[in-house]
């Protein structure tokens, strides 16, 4: 389940959009609700979130020095900001740090933020679908590559099912980049 965690200083805010959306409807674990970014930092070490929603302008450290703080305890921690700030420069320096997206507050409309969190779903599950099979060919290959030697045996079937199975795992590692790569072809 993805965890979301808010950093809202303005109360009245941080509780709607805490209620504005069903997240359990979503999949999504909301693992915290802050009303600074210190607050916030000390909570998100103990406990991470995937998605932070953050506001700019708070008393104490601002949004954009928040979030540069937060990437270097959570580097896979993403952020959508929802903020009044309207000034370009400020704007862009939250973008230069990575976040999502950016709602203003004065143009929130709850279809639209919904549409965010469900954009953000599919970009996250795709990246960890990505990540999931990279790893898994990484296992692959460091089976293939680092098999031990099994006893020669007479038994010409067990040499087949060997064989076969070497096959299948590299059809699944592309066998074509494979061969190009890392054997001699005759």
């Amino acid at each position: 389940m993805i965890k979301l965690a808010f950093v809202e200083d303005d109360l009245l805010m941080r509780n709607f959009l805490e209620g504005c959306v069903d997240y359990s409807q979503m999949g999504i674990d909301v693992c915290g609700s802050y009303c600074c970014a210190e607050e916030a930092l000390e909570g998100l070490k103990h406990n991470q979130a995937d998605l932070i929603i953050t506001d700019i302008a708070m008393p104490g450290m601002n949004g954009i020095e928040f979030m540069s703080e937060t990437l270097k305890i959570n580097k896979q921690a993403l952020f959508i900001v929802i903020s009044n700030h309207q000034d370009f420069e400020i704007v862009r320096s939250a973008f230069c740090v990575g976040i999502c997206d950016y709602i203003s507050k004065t143009d929130f409309e709850i279809e639209n933020y919904r549409r965010t969190i469900l954009t953000f779903l599919k970009q996250f599950e795709s990246e960890n679908k990505t990540k999931k099979q990279d790893d898994d060919k990484e296992k692959l290959k460091e089976i293939i590559g680092s098999e031990k030697q099994i006893e020669h045996t007479d038994n010409s079937f067990d040499s087949f099912l060997q064989d076969d199975i070497r096959f299948v795992l590299l059809e699944m590692l592309n066998y074509d980049e494979i061969v190009k790569n890392d054997w001699e072809t005759d």
